[in-house]
């Protein structure tokens, strides 16, 4: 079960636009190197070494609906009002879906 997939529904500083902006180039003209390592250096300089085998599997596998259409009985749901911590802002809509889910897989 996948949860707090990001969605762009609010305003960000100047500083998150520009690390965004500077992800979204790297990523596209195949540095992939380099979009871990700008995501190290501006989410978590000081742990960098500890974590940098997480983000480059995290910066793999970023395409939410390619993951809904490829997984074997997977479901793309997305929680109104809620953004990256849908546990935490939403957490009974969090909690009915995951639910849900379980309840539906289970009974197959």
């Amino acid at each position: 079960m996948l949860l707090d997939a990001p969605l762009p529904d609010h305003e960000f500083s100047d500083e998150v636009m520009d690390y965004a902006r500077e992800e979204e180039r790297l990523l596209a003209t195949g540095e992939f190197d380099g979009a871990v390592e700008l995501n190290l250096d501006f989410w978590a300089p000081t742990i960098a070494d500890l974590v940098r085998p997480m983000v480059a599997d995290s910066l793999s596998r970023v395409d939410a609906e390619r993951i809904a259409r490829e997984l074997p009985d997977a479901e793309l749901a997305v929680i109104p009002g809620a953004g990256h911590l849908p546990s935490m802002e939403r957490p009974e809509a969090t909690g009915q879906l995951v639910g849900g889910f379980l309840e539906r897989k289970h009974n197959l």
